[in-house]
């Protein structure tokens, strides 16, 4: 298991890696445009608040106060707004790179490796499997090699497989879409400061 995990890791970091890479300038320009726009909207509402105190008395300056406060949170809202289309097109990213790797000469493996690894784990020689539909016969052949007995059942997903007992009472979740998102929520803060610096 620490093979395939292992290799699964470093696969995977690879991908997110390239997928960080690959939106780096989108991101660095998103959160660019965000700052210049958050302090273009600051320096003309400051502008505005000292013209607007000059008009009015000591009460009305309160009501500028409000305003520009007002008008920065809008800021921060949109700043905000852009961070998380940042992150959504890394989703975007992840997902395509998820699909190349479905795709890849290491994937047939990999899904051998998740088939014994998950049947292992339950402790079962007799399973259900859920795949995507061309990956079933692959998964029939390692089956065998492994000699697991083995229900198949078709899902939609990018790749992977989910492995349960037969009354489907314990499941193990290893679709490429489960153990994306698991990695990324691991790996949540890491990310945010690669991302935007926090």
């Amino acid at each position: 298991m620490s093979e395939s995990v292992g290799s699964f890791d470093a696969l995977y970091k690879k991908i997110i890696q390239d997928a960080i890479s690959q939106y780096e300038k989108t991101i660095d320009d998103s959160v660019l445009d965000a700052k210049n726009l958050l302090n273009k909207v600051y320096n003309e509402l400051t502008e505005k608040f000292r013209d607007k105190t000059k008009e009015v008395d000591a009460s009305a300056a309160s009501t500028g106060t409000i305003i520009l406060s007002r008008a920065l949170m809008q800021a921060r809202e949109q700043l905000l707004r852009a961070r998380q289309e940042i992150r959504d097109e890394l989703k975007l990213a992840l997902n395509q790179s998820l699909i190349k790797l479905a795709s890849s000469k290491e994937y047939y493996g990999l899904l051998s490796e998740l088939l014994k690894e998950g049947a292992r784990a339950l402790g079962l020689s007799e399973v259900k499997v859920y795949a995507r539909e061309k990956d079933i016969e692959p998964l029939r052949k390692a089956a065998g090699s492994q000699g697991l007995k083995v229900n198949f059942y078709k899902i939609d997903c990018y790749g992977g497989l989910i492995i349960a007992n037969m009354d489907d009472s314990i499941r193990i979740d290893s679709t490429l879409e489960a153990l994306s998102q698991r990695s990324l929520e691991i790996n949540k803060d890491k990310i945010e400061r690669l991302l935007f610096g926090d």
